[in-house]
């Protein structure tokens, strides 16, 4: 494996995991718990091994109005999106399609749009 996305992490920012990967974040909200005062929720992880033989190119995010729910970045001329959208009532099939409708689905240079996640269908 050279490179491994993560859903539903826990990290909340500045943390990170102990590896010598390169790694990229969305971090998400904290848990207000009298157990778990250090701890995050809903967050996505993008984790490149050191020796990857494919450059990555980790992306700004492409969509400011969903900023959260995604991660991106392109191998050659392949563009991948990583999401997470939470199973909760305020998040339905609506907002899921508004925001795989706002990415978009080329970006200069790609030819090819991956999705992949946690989609909570």
């Amino acid at each position: 494996t050279n490179i491994l996305f993560i859903t539903k992490i826990w990290l909340l920012s500045p943390n990170y995991y102990l590896t010598n990967w390169t790694q990229y974040y969305t971090y998400r909200i904290p848990i207000h718990s009298l157990y778990k005062t250090h701890y995050g929720q809903m967050g996505i992880s993008l984790l490149v091994y050191l020796y990857c033989p494919f450059p990555i190119n980790h992306l700004p995010n492409l969509s400011p109005s969903f900023l959260q729910y995604s991660l991106s970045y392109t191998i050659g001329d392949i563009l991948i999106y990583c999401l997470y959208l939470p199973p909760t009532q305020k998040f339905d099939n609506h907002l899921a399609i508004e925001i795989l409708d706002i990415l978009p689905r080329e970006i200069e240079g790609t030819s090819h749009t991956i999705y992949c996640g946690n989609f909570n269908a």
